[in-house]
């Protein structure tokens, strides 16, 4: 696929409402129109990320996170830790939408980001996976750790002896059967 207006490196992928595919690249949101991606909104703006949340979508971008729903568009900044991150992964659980950044893991509270607050290293080294199951528990993969945020808010650093010794997950998918897949 091409973009309309050159080469775009896609980052996220999201359903629109109307069914169509939107893709989170470095020119904007753009939108699949037949073979050919065309800008769709946040034109010229980097995006990293896409997700859909009822009615509202939400895209990743370098040091925010943006909001576009029918009242329009709303942008939350990262606190300062974060003004340069890739928001590059977004997901939400039963305890709010959570933001898995170059800078680490940040959390929406209300109308503010912040970071988790569940480990040092969390809030501080690159998410590079992050993965809500249907048990509602939050997966989070840094380079050298995965973790697993609980319901009940119980952190569990998964360790060599339960999984592989230095896992660097990249992507988790949870599976029709509920298996997670690393």
């Amino acid at each position: 696929l091409r973009a309309g207006s050159g080469n775009a490196a896609v980052q996220g992928i999201a359903e629109a409402d109307d069914g169509t595919l939107l893709f989170a690249t470095s020119l904007g949101v753009m939108r699949l129109q037949g073979p050919k991606l065309e800008p769709a909104m946040l034109d010229g703006e980097r995006t990293c990320a896409l997700l859909r949340d009822g009615a509202a979508l939400w895209v990743g971008q370098t040091g925010q996170l943006t909001r576009v729903d029918a009242g329009g568009i709303t942008r939350f900044n990262l606190p300062a830790q974060g003004k340069n991150a890739c928001v590059s992964k977004l997901t939400r659980t039963g305890a709010g939408l959570w933001l898995g950044t170059t800078a680490g893991l940040f959390r929406l509270n209300a109308e503010t980001i912040e970071p988790s607050g569940l480990d040092p290293q969390v809030d501080r080294l690159p998410t590079e996976s992050l993965s809500h199951d249907s048990a509602d528990n939050l997966w989070i993969g840094t380079a050298p750790t995965l973790y697993r945020l609980r319901p009940n808010g119980q952190l569990e650093r998964i360790g060599e002896d339960d999984f592989v010794r230095d896992s660097w997950i990249l992507a988790a998918y949870e599976d029709r059967e509920g298996n997670l897949w690393l």
